[in-house]
Order: C-alpha cells, then structure tokens, then sequence
C-alpha cells in the first residue's frame, strides 16, 4: 500500500537475456519503466536493445505496456 491507502499493482515480466543465456521472471510496480527493469536485472542501460515480441522497445517505457510478453534483452557492440 501506498501511504494513500492504495494498493499498488505489481507486473511480473518474464526477460530473456541473451548475453548470458538466462531468463528470469522479475515482479515490478506496473509504473516502472524498462530502465527499472534493467537495474533490477543488473544489465547495463546503454549497449542493449529490448524486444517485445521480436520489435524494438523504448527504454522510458512503463512495464504496464509489456506485460504477457517476454521480452528479450540484447548486447549492442560497436566497433571500428
């Protein structure tokens, strides 16, 4: 609960990880963005990619949007 008396509403997101080949379930306030997501999958912000559903996602979106999909989370190298 909220210090309103609200309750507040959790999401679980399921995240495929392709770096390390793990996935994992991870339960969030639905107001949380993709950037929370991260942090809490201990994945840096810069250098990944995230798909739903095989699509690029924005990192500032709210997890609401995305829940019953999996996502997958992908390194981006650069180099020259």
């Amino acid at each position: 609960m909220t210090g309103e008396g609200h309750m507040v509403e959790f999401v679980t997101i399921r995240a495929d990880i392709a770096r390390s080949g793990r996935t994992e379930n991870i339960s969030l306030p639905m107001s949380s963005t993709i950037i929370d997501l991260l942090r809490k999958l201990n994945e840096p912000i810069d250098g990944v990619i995230v798909l739903q559903d095989g699509r690029p996602i924005p990192i500032d979106q709210t997890v609401d949007m995305v829940r019953n999909s999996e996502l997958k989370v992908i390194s981006v190298a650069s180099g020259g």
